[in-house]
């Protein structure tokens, strides 16, 4: 590794200089068992017929179980992404057209997208200025009488607090969806289902902290009522739980294959390594940077261990003269890959959102009536997100 006397003086990569790395970023932690597992599943099919759909082997059931016994839920059903994870627990919902959920600027759009899908309408909520996250405060400041719901978004391993925006919801009678997608393991006083909330989602997708195959996700809960809700709208309505003989309500093919699950099963046997990997890599870069003043480590909330995604900081301007789009991008020309805010704009800036392209030119929900009146839209008033994405790297 190269010492700092060396570097000092050094051409930066982005000005022609030499990368500090030129070894790619490692990002699958895959091996021989999740290969021979493949392997074996596939070599199954050959023998005994059959393909690899969510009925016609045992894996996906297993799966399911083992998921809930980790982390620590009755109730668990697979799907086939983040996204339809997230889009399945607001469907369980059964919410009237025009309900208002509150989600996270700061967010992947696969978690915002489901909500104008199910003909709710995205609230955005304020951030905490220190922890990164969704702050009770800006819950409690945005919600109105057609809030229904709180998609409250784990980002980078982080965990929000919980024990506050659950008592916000169950003051307001809203249902908590916590967004794990990123956060596989992390804890909340100790708890790994608490950072669910009512009903979690997860991503288990290709590059996470677990993954299943290339996609996949998960739904989790310890309301039976809620399980059944999301599984029947993750397969079509098909009546589980239910009496009925045929499809009982709207859903969408959100099924997970056998492929994955087997994939997914190896893997869960080796998330605690794998975080305590992570654990020790993070700490191994606090450490290096040191009392380096640029850059400020953000910190997990207290009671909160995280399984980090990804290392975040702020960088402190008054320090620097770039500002954190240059920063980062220095930084990636160097071989370490770093983005600036995320992913470089919050997601109500996002180029569909900013053209409320959603439905042909109809700019749905906005500007329809809906639950008794017109939607509107406002551009989002989160003076910490704003300064956040300012700082963020």
């Amino acid at each position: 590794m190269n010492s700092p006397e060396r570097l000092k003086g050094t051409l930066l990569a982005i000005d022609g200089g030499r990368p500090v790395r030129a070894d790619k970023m490692p990002r699958i932690q895959m091996d021989e068992r999740e290969l021979n597992a493949v392997t074996q599943l596939v070599r199954r099919a050959m023998v005994e017929g059959g393909a690899f759909d969510r009925y016609e082997g045992p894996e996906v059931d297993l799966y399911e179980r083992e998921l809930a016994d980790y982390f620590g839920v009755a109730h668990v059903t697979c799907v086939s992404s983040g996204t339809a994870a997230v889009h399945s627990a607001l469907g369980a919902l059964d919410l009237e057209p025009g309900s208002e959920v509150i989600c996270s600027a700061f967010t992947d759009p696969g978690a915002v997208m489901p909500i104008i899908w199910n003909n709710s309408v995205p609230v955005w909520a304020d951030h905490d200025p220190e922890h990164f996250l969704m702050s009770p405060d800006g819950v409690r400041s945005v919600i109105t009488p057609f809030t229904r719901a709180i998609v409250v978004g784990q980002i980078h391993g982080y965990v929000a607090n919980m024990p506050a925006i659950l008592e916000i919801a169950v003051e307001h009678g809203l249902t908590v969806i916590g967004d794990c997608s990123q956060a596989h393991g992390s804890t909340y006083a100790g708890s790994r289902s608490a950072p669910f909330g009512h009903i979690g989602a997860v991503s288990l997708m290709s590059g996470k902290q677990m993954v299943a195959g290339g996609q996949g996700g998960m739904v989790a809960t310890n309301d039976e009522r809620l399980y059944w809700a999301a599984k029947r709208f993750a397969d079509r309505g098909k009546p589980f739980g239910q009496a009925a003989t045929s499809n009982t309500a709207l859903g969408l093919n959100y099924r997970m294959h056998e492929l994955e699950a087997v994939i997914g099963r190896v893997q869960l046997t080796k998330l605690d390594q794998i975080m305590a990997s992570r654990r020790r890599i993070l700490a191994g870069i606090h450490e290096g940077l040191g009392e380096l003043s640029a850059l400020r480590p953000i910190p997990a909330l207290d009671g909160v261990e995280i399984n980090p995604w990804s290392a975040l900081f702020l960088l402190e301007s008054e320090h620097v003269a770039v500002d954190n789009a240059l920063f980062a991008r220095a930084v990636t020309e160097e071989g370490i890959p770093m983005s600036h805010s995320y992913r470089n704009a919050m997601v109500f800036d996002l180029e569909f959102m900013r053209r409320r392209k959603t439905f042909g030119s109809s700019g749905f929900p906005w500007g329809h009536q809906l639950g008794g009146r017109t939607i509107v839209w406002q551009e989002p008033d989160l003076p910490n997100a704003r300064e956040l994405s300012k700082k963020l790297l």
